[in-house]
């Protein structure tokens, strides 16, 4: 993963990954990552959210990464639900595909349906740790977007992504928002538990890297060559 210097803002990089709607107009650094990625050089992720996930870029403040949906990998899923809210501000591209965000109003609740759950990630591994907050979940809003589209998501806000074609990709740029916690709405029963995160084969991940390159419209001989170049 490349590493960018502090003063790096996070709003030069959103400009240049909203502006990413062809290769040609792909950043670089966003080029160079998949072109390694493809190489077989990066740690490519299958997220229990169900998407491969590509890193990119980490800075001091957050990050980057490409996340692709696809038919040719086994999803994973989540051992709580699909609905949970981020530690972290999101900026997401979309670069191929349809994908539906639904907003979900989480409260404590006397009737309650599901268990909240804070995630704790690091080396590999999430752990998941049942609280005692028991809460209700209704839907607040769903929004389609598609390719060249982008939107934001606040940190805190609970969500669910819903896929609405067999190959989807996006680009996401994640801003530390100090004091939020990861968390997840999972069983009433459920206990606290750990879950390793599933690295891909190089061979998956090179896959990957090359699909939403061609999702970009990358002339894949010139792909190659530049890995070699900087490998």
């Amino acid at each position: 993963m490349r590493s960018f210097p502090a003063p790096t803002p996070a709003s030069a990089l959103r400009d240049e990954i909203v502006r990413a709607r062809s290769w040609v107009l792909t950043p670089p650094w966003l080029r160079l990552a998949l072109s390694r990625a493809r190489a077989g050089q990066s740690r490519v992720v299958l997220h229990p959210l169900g998407f491969l996930c590509i890193p990119v870029l980490r800075t001091a403040w957050g990050g980057v990464c490409v996340h692709l949906w696809a038919e040719w990998y086994e999803a994973e899923s989540p051992t709580t639900s699909p609905v949970h809210c981020h530690r972290w501000d999101l900026h997401s591209t979309i670069v191929a595909g349809w994908l539906c965000n639904h907003v979900l109003r989480v409260t404590p609740s006397a009737s309650a349906t599901h268990r909240l759950f804070e995630i704790h990630s690091s080396a590999g591994e999430d752990r998941i740790d049942m609280t005692p907050t028991l809460v209700s979940c209704s839907r607040v809003a769903t929004t389609t977007y598609s390719r060249g589209q982008s939107y934001e998501l606040p940190a805190g806000e609970f969500h669910l992504t819903e896929i609405r074609e067999a190959n989807a990709a996006t680009i996401v740029l994640a801003t530390r928002r100090p004091g939020q916690l990861d968390l997840s709405v999972g069983p009433i029963d459920g206990r606290s538990h750990r879950v390793r995160r599933q690295l891909c084969t190089p061979a998956q991940g090179a896959r990957a890297a090359g699909e939403v390159a061609r999702l970009l419209g990358c002339d894949p001989a010139a792909s190659t060559r530049s890995a070699r170049q900087h490998g």
